[in-house]
Order: structure tokens, then sequence, then C-alpha cells
């Protein structure tokens, strides 16, 4: 445990101390990093990815637009995150043509305006770039609210997180008066180091607004399978941008993220 979440820890009740180092999880944090020209099957954001021929382009279910690609992860090029597959390639689309990007807030696990796939090999023949970018150009208009602007690699490393957000599972384990300290006191370093900001699979989420799985119903996707946070980055015109430095999320239930079944994932974003 670092410096700054025994700080932290000190400043807790002697419960919620407890609560606080007991919540500790590894999660698979990404770093983006602006490349050009990735191979289609590597692990990035934004661009065009892997796509075998044998599935027809996603597009979205209502309204025809096809979907962009928001983000990929080919877990043999990342460290093993338990739980998660050591293998594959695992994709998300979302609608750059929908000003909510394919969010659905009465049925956000409703894939309309999203997708996300899991390939268990690279191996099958893939769509090219210039095949994916002809769907857009046979659509006929360009999208006009994208996320990802340019093309990053993805990398991981294996690094800790600790429960201090507002969600479902810190009102079920802290006190009301530790919200005061997790959530008041902590300065941009240690929110950073401890929050949970970023980009990343497994752990705990975070918004900018509020969590959206208070109903009943939705309570049951309690894994995080993916958040891709905004960033802007200095002296390159790539960026990731959820409306005003927002972030998206994708949920899944555990025992589907254990059978590798992705067809019923909840989405949802916010931003300030």
């Amino acid at each position: 445990m670092n410096q700054t979440a025994e700080d932290i820890a000190m400043r807790l009740s002697a419960e919620d101390r407890a609560c606080f180092l007991a919540s500790k999880k590894p999660i698979l944090h990404f770093t983006l990093q602006e490349k050009k020209e990735l191979p289609l099957a590597s692990s990035k954001v934004g661009g065009f990815g892997y796509l075998p021929k044998s599935f027809v382009y996603p597009s979205d279910s209502e309204t025809g637009e096809p979907l962009s690609l928001l983000a990929q992860i080919n877990f043999q090029e990342m460290p093993h995150l338990t739980g998660f597959p050591e293998k594959g390639l695992l994709a998300f689309y979302i609608n750059y043509y929908d000003d909510l990007n394919g969010w659905d807030s009465n049925k956000p696990t409703r894939q309309r305006g999203f997708r996300v796939l899991y390939f268990e090999d690279t191996q099958a023949v893939s769509y090219t770039e210039a095949e994916q970018a002809a769907v857009f150009s046979n659509f006929g208009s360009e999208p006009e609210y994208p996320v990802v602007y340019g093309e990053m690699q993805l990398s991981g490393q294996l690094v800790e997180q600790y429960l201090v957000d507002r969600n479902t599972q810190f009102d079920a384990s802290y006190k009301e008066q530790a919200t005061c300290v997790l959530l008041g006191e902590l300065d941009e370093k240690e929110i950073k180091q401890v929050f949970g900001m970023g980009s990343h699979c497994g752990g705990y989420p975070f918004f900018t607004q509020y969590d959206p799985r208070y109903t009943n119903d939705l309570k049951v996707y309690d894994q995080l399978l993916f958040q891709l946070d905004s960033i802007i980055f200095k002296g390159i015109e790539a960026e990731v941008m959820w409306g005003d430095m927002g972030v998206g999320n994708f949920f899944i239930k555990p025992e589907d993220l254990a059978a590798r079944k992705f067809d019923d994932v909840l989405f949802s974003w916010d931003c300030c």
C-alpha cells in the first residue's frame, strides 16, 4: 500500500478504516499513446479494429448507422487480471451519429446503439481499414459526435485501487461520515492515485454525476468491465472526450464475464 493510501486510512474511524483497507483490488490500468498505423488486432482506442469478415459490420439496430470502434483490448498484450480473459480480443463499438453515443438511459443494457464483441482469437481474416472506412462512406454522412479523436495504443499494467467514490458498493460498505473524509479532503494527486480515475478494467468505477445502477434490476451488473476516461494530450491532436470531460463505463454480471458472454452489458457515460 502506498503512502497516500496509508494516509487516507489514518483519517478514518476504525470501522471505516477496516472497510477501506479491505476494499483493495487489482485493476488493469491503461495508458494511452498516440500511434499511427497500428495493426488491426492491437490494443487501441479509436481508429479501425479487428473484425472478422464472418461478422456483419456492427450498426445501430434502429437507424442503421454504422458504429465506430471506441476501444479494443487484446488480452495477449496485457498482464493477466484475475477473472478476465488471458487471450482473445474484447471490442467496444458505439454510435458517433447519436448525440448520446448509443447510450439509452431507460434501457442501458440494450445493445442498440452500442455493441460489445469478443473474439477468442484473431486468426480469421478481418475487414481491412479501407473496407471499414467504406462502410461510413457508403452511409453518406460523417459522424457528428465522436468520442475519440485519432488513434491511440493501449498499454496496461496491474495496479491497486481502493473504494473511495460514491457508488452502490461504497454505500453498502461505509458509514455516512466516511463520505466527508474520502471525498471532501482528497487532493488531486490522491484522487488520481486511489480514486480510480483513468481508464481500466476491473476494480471500481467513478462517475462525474452518479452511479446509474441504483435500481434493483441493474445492481446485478456489479463488475466493471471497462472504463474509458476523457483525456487531452498536449502537443498532439489525439484525445478522448465524453461531452465535457466525462467518463464512459461498461458493466457486466460476474457470471457472464466468467462465461465470456458479452451480449448483456450495461453501458453508460456522464460528464460535468
